[in-house]
């Protein structure tokens, strides 16, 4: 999937759900609505991600509860200070502004 095309998947996503978005040293949490029609897009945008941008060990993970989903975007403490690390977790906390 072309960085254009998620970038558009992301910006549908957030525009039809996200909730909110909060950070926490480099945990990085985007909370959206538990929408049936938001659940595959979210599913299938995370893999992509953690294949292209696995930079420096960040991860993401999807989460569903009973009333949202959780996106969870974190990097290990050994990429603490690195900066295309670091670059990911202000990209996704950006997402809420």
């Amino acid at each position: 999937m072309e960085l254009e095309v998620r970038a558009r998947d992301w910006q549908e996503v957030n525009r039809r759900g996200l909730l909110g978005v909060s950070r926490a040293d480099d945990v990085v949490r985007l909370r959206y609505r538990g929408l049936p029609a938001l659940r595959v897009p979210l599913q299938e945008l995370v893999p992509v991600e953690n294949e292209c941008c696995n930079v420096g060990g960040v991860r993401l993970e999807f989460e569903d509860t009973d009333q949202e989903f959780v996106l969870t975007v974190s990097a290990p403490a050994a990429a603490r200070g690195h900066a295309s690390a670091q670059t990911i977790l202000a990209a996704f906390e950006r997402m809420g502004s």
